[in-house]
């Protein structure tokens, strides 16, 4: 008696232990692949809803940027034909003076993450990205949502960051008078 209850837990330990190593797997072998489509969507949608400023030079040229890193050259490679071209990110190369390109516009996805559940089904994600508006340090935050069709933003909101120095709070005036004048 004792043995069958011995086999009973040995073969639940083994079925569970072999049903989590094929989760594994799977979200393994589908989170870079996936995470490159959800990139590609919000690219895409930058393309045709970016708040730069427009310039007729600027339709020249979009330069892609991941996190401060290039985009993989099989990531570039969605866009080969895209009109404008779609260029790496570090082609995106400021004057001597720091004031930004004016034959292009460059695309960036400063962070990103799974969300809720997103961690574990690749369904919801939240990218924090721009496009180059010189020094502002705006941002936006857009939620990503995936059905059977693809990425579709379900939602956004502005964010703003703050690049210079640090900001240190002016004391308020403080009298040690107590009498009330």
């Amino acid at each position: 008696m004792r043995h069958k209850k011995y086999y009973w837990g040995l073969a639940i330990l083994i079925t569970l232990l072999l049903d989590t190593a094929c989760i594994l797997f799977l979200l393994h072998k589908s989170a870079p692949e996936e995470a490159f489509n959800l990139f590609e969507a919000f690219f895409r949608y930058q393309f045709i809803y970016n708040e730069c400023f427009y310039t007729p030079e600027a339709n020249e040229s979009y330069f892609l940027e991941i996190e401060g890193q290039n985009p993989p050259a099989n990531f570039m490679a969605r866009f080969a034909g895209h009109s404008p071209r779609v260029k790496k990110g570090s082609d995106f190369v400021l004057d001597d003076l720091g004031v930004k390109r004016r034959d292009g516009i460059l695309f960036r996805i400063d962070s990103w993450k799974w969300i809720g559940l997103g961690w574990l089904t690749r369904d919801h994600a939240e990218i924090c990205g721009e496009c180059d508006l010189s020094s502002s340090g705006a941002g936006t935050i857009y939620i990503w949502k995936r059905d059977k069709k693809g990425w579709a933003l379900a939602g956004m909101g502005h964010t703003l960051v703050w690049d210079g120095p640090p900001m240190t709070p002016k004391p308020k005036n403080v009298t040690n008078d107590q009498s009330g004048k």
